[in-house]
């Protein structure tokens, strides 16, 4: 399945946009490891690492606009693998990063924990990439930094199952808003049909169980449940 094939593709996205379809195909399953096809079969760390690299030479990346290390860290938590190879250049992401040119991506890469001193498949790596391709080159002081971020870095604890009970809750207000409106509905036509035939509607608890067991969302289990006001489960008989 081409899961992550949006991070390569030409559809200009703002910000927000990319990083939540970003999160929405994390909450709904896709594998932090799944390789994105044109980028190589890189993993979609590569591509967030590099800020929009393919993996295909020396073309300039488009700009993958997105958090980079509240995107890394996530996709980390989710599963990912951050001494991953792509296949046609057996290089990490951190090497992604400097072959690029990505100063941030670097320093994500470093703070998280990536070996530096890696090499590719081709016998280059992060280190010599660090030192041949920026312009203007890094500074003295900036290899520092580099190398300070990689000694005091904390790794990310992957947690899959925790991140994305994360993410769906932080989507499911919003998302769940139909899904709930449509089982709010369900229970209150059971109740009208209890109200007609015993002269009194369903008690709040009975409706809210109703409510529970009535709503269905496309993706991921309901972490939302229908609320009906109080008024509703008073008789409306005269």
């Amino acid at each position: 399945v081409r899961v992550w094939e949006f991070l390569v593709e030409e559809e200009e996205l703002s910000r927000a946009e990319m990083q939540e379809r970003m999160e929405f195909s994390l909450a709904v399953g896709a594998s932090a490891r799944a390789p994105v096809e044109e980028a190589c079969m890189a993993s979609p760390l590569h591509v967030v690492i590099s800020e929009g690299g393919d993996g295909q030479g020396f073309v300039e990346p488009r700009g993958l606009v997105v958090d980079t290390e509240r995107v890394a860290k996530l996709l980390l938590r989710c599963g990912a693998d951050l001494e991953a190879r792509d296949v046609a250049h057996i290089a990490t992401p951190a090497t992604w990063a400097a072959w690029y040119q990505r100063r941030e991506g670097l320093e994500v890469s470093a703070s998280l924990g990536s070996d530096l001193t890696a090499k590719d498949g081709w016998g280059g790596g992060c280190s010599l990439y660090m030192l041949t391709n920026f312009d203007p080159p890094l500074t003295f002081d900036e290899h520092s930094h580099l190398r300070a971020l990689s000694a005091a870095a904390e790794p990310v604890r992957a947690d899959p199952a925790a991140a994305r009970r994360e993410l769906r809750r932080a989507f499911a207000q919003r998302l769940e808003a139909p899904a709930r409106t449509s089982a709010a509905i369900g229970a209150m036509i059971v109740s009208a049909a209890c109200e007609r035939a015993l002269g009194l509607p369903l008690p709040e608890p009975a409706l809210d169980l109703i409510g529970a067991h009535a709503i269905e969302f496309e993706f991921w289990p309901a972490e939302t449940r229908p609320r009906f006001p109080s008024h509703h489960t008073k008789s409306s008989t005269r």
